[in-house]
C-alpha cells in the first residue's frame, strides 16, 4: 500500500438475508491508510441528481438491459468506476462507492465527478470483487476520516455501544443487488510492520477454507469494543469500512 498507514478503528457487521439472497456477513472497519484526520472542506462529493424519469420508474430495483439496478443507472452512466452505494440510516454516511483495479488509490483525492476533492470518494479495494466475477468473502471500503464529519469522519462513534446498537444496520448495494448488513463488531487496531507476526485485518479479502474464515472472525471479535451478540459463518460475506484514527502514535 502506498499510504503512511497508522491508526484505525474497525467495525464488523453481519449481512441480513433479503428475499432470494443468502445471509451474509459484513466487517465494518476503520483504516489508518488515508492520512491523518483531514482538514475541513472538500470532503463530501456531490453525487449527481437522480433524473425524474428514474425516480418515477415503476420498479427502480429492477435490472436494466445493462444489468444495473435502475435506481443506480444514472450514477453509473456518469461514472463507470462506480460499483455500489453505501448508506447508514441516521448517519451522514450516504455515498457512492468506486473501484479501480490497477489504480487502487485513484480516488484518494478525487470526487465522484473526477474533480479534485480533499475528501476523495469511498473506494473498494481492488482485491475485492463485489460480484463481477465472484463475490469475495470480504468487501473492504476505504474512506477519509474528515474533521467536518463527512465521508467516514463519524465512524469513530461506533466505539460507543449504545450508538452501535442504534445504528446497527448498514446498507451496501452493489449495482446488481441490494444488501443490508448487521453490526458484528467495532474495534480499534493499527497497521503493523510486515515482519510482525500478528493479526492484520487489512490483509483478509477472501477465505480459502472455513478455518481461515473462522480465525479472522474470532480475531475481529477479540478486538471488539463490545459484544454485539452477532456472529458469522463460513460462506457469509464480510464488509469492511476502514479509516484513520489517532488512538496511538
Amino acid at each position: 500500500m502506498g499510504f503512511d498507514l497508522s491508526r484505525l478503528k474497525s467495525l464488523l457487521s453481519r449481512r441480513l438475508p433479503l428475499v432470494c439472497f443468502a445471509a451474509a456477513l459484513v466487517c465494518f472497519l476503520v483504516f489508518g491508510g488515508l492520512a491523518a484526520r483531514q482538514a475541513l472542506g472538500g470532503g463530501q462529493p456531490e453525487p449527481p441528481s437522480l433524473p425524474a424519469s428514474a425516480a418515477a420508474s415503476a420498479d427502480p430495483w429492477a435490472l436494466n438491459e445493462a444489468g444495473v439496478l435502475n435506481v443506480y443507472a444514472p450514477y453509473y452512466e456518469q461514472n463507470p468506476d462506480m460499483i455500489g452505494w453505501l448508506s447508514i440510516e441516521g448517519t451522514d454516511i450516504d455515498y457512492p462507492v468506486v473501484r479501480t483495479p490497477g489504480n487502487n488509490e485513484k480516488y484518494l483525492r478525487l470526487g465522484f465527478d473526477g474533480a479534485y476533492a480533499t475528501g476523495g470518494t469511498l473506494f473498494l479495494d481492488e482485491r475485492c470483487d463485489p460480484g463481477v466475477e465472484k463475490v469475495t468473502a470480504n468487501q473492504m471500503i476505504y474512506g477519509h476520516d474528515m474533521r467536518d464529519g463527512t465521508m467516514f469522519g463519524k465512524l469513530y462513534l461506533y466505539a460507543d455501544e449504545e450508538y452501535g446498537r442504534e445504528h446497527s444496520l448498514i446498507r451496501f448495494d452493489t449495482l446488481r443487488e441490494a444488501g443490508e448488513y448487521q453490526l458484528l463488531a467495532a474495534f480499534y487496531t493499527q497497521v503493523y510492520y510486515t515482519t510482525d507476526t500478528c493479526f492484520k485485518y487489512y490483509q483478509f479479502f477472501d477465505a480459502e477454507n472455513e478455518e481461515e474464515f473462522n480465525e479472522y472472525v474470532e480475531n475481529v471479535k477479540a478486538l471488539a469494543e463490545y459484544d454485539t451478540g452477532v456472529s458469522a459463518e463460513f460462506g457469509d460475506t464480510l464488509l469492511t469500512l476502514s479509516t484513520c484514527s489517532d488512538h496511538v502514535e
